[in-house]
C-alpha cells in the first residue's frame, strides 16, 4: 500500500465526511472556503465567479430574511459593477443554481466516504481494507467542472460587453479584497481537493 491510499484510507476513517458537508456562512458574505496562495499567484476565474455567485447569493437571502421589499436591493454592495436589472436577474439564477449543485456535491462525497466508513467498520476482523471507493481521487475535478458551468453561463447571459464589465470590477474592486488565509489545522485536506479551504472577501 503507497503512500498516498495510506493517506486517503487515514482520511476516509477520520471523519472526512464532517469536513466535505461544511455549513454555508451566515447570510450577507460568502460560504467559506479555504484555499493557500502565495500573493503573487492571480485566483483563477472561475473561483472570482464562484465567490462572487456566493456572495450575491447570501446578499440576497440576508435581504429578503429582512424583509427588503426592492427586489434588487441586494446588489447595492456590488452596484459599481454596472449591472441592470436583467443582469441581476441572470446573477440571482445563476447564484442559486451554484448553490444547489455545491450542495448536492457535497452530500454525494458524504455518502460514498460514510459508506466506505461503515464498509470498513463491518469487515472481517483481520482482514483488508475495502478499497477506496474511486470517485473519492477527483472530487475536486466534479466540483471545478460545476464551477466553469456556472461561469460559462453567466457570462452567455450576460453576453461580451456585461461579461467585461463585471470582468473589471472583479479585477479592480472584488479579486483584490479575496483574503486567502492558509489553514490552520494540518492541511490532510489538500489530498482531497482542499474541501476546507477558508475563504472571506471583506465585503460586507
Amino acid at each position: 500500500m503507497n503512500k498516498k491510499t495510506t493517506v486517503l484510507i487515514a482520511l476516509l476513517l477520520s471523519g472526512v465526511a464532517e469536513l466535505l458537508t461544511a455549513q454555508a456562512a451566515p447570510a450577507g458574505r460568502p460560504e467559506i472556503v479555504h484555499i493557500s496562495r502565495s500573493k503573487s499567484t492571480p485566483v483563477p476565474k472561475y473561483l472570482a465567479y464562484r465567490y462572487f455567485l456566493s456572495w450575491a447569493h447570501n446578499l440576497n437571502a440576508k435581504a429578503i430574511a429582512a424583509g427588503e421589499s426592492d427586489p434588487y436591493r441586494f446588489a447595492a454592495p456590488f452596484q459599481r459593477a454596472g449591472l441592470e436589472t436583467r443582469d441581476l436577474d441572470a446573477v440571482l439564477k445563476e447564484a442559486k443554481a451554484l448553490d444547489f449543485e455545491l450542495a448536492k456535491h457535497r452530500e454525494r462525497i458524504a455518502v460514498i466516504v460514510a459508506e466506505y466508513r461503515r464498509m470498513a467498520r463491518n469487515r472481517e476482523p483481520g482482514s483488508a481494507l475495502p478499497p477506496i471507493p474511486p470517485e473519492i481521487h477527483e472530487p475536486e475535478a466534479m466540483r471545478t467542472a460545476v464551477l466553469v458551468h456556472h461561469m460559462v453561463n453567466l457570462q452567455s447571459s450576460l453576453g461580451p460587453q456585461k461579461t467585461a464589465q463585471l470582468e473589471a470590477y472583479f479585477e479592480h474592486e472584488f479579486t483584490p479584497h479575496i483574503s486567502l488565509k492558509p489553514l490552520a489545522r494540518p492541511p490532510a485536506s489538500a489530498n482531497f481537493g482542499n474541501p476546507t479551504q477558508s475563504f472571506s472577501t471583506g465585503q460586507q
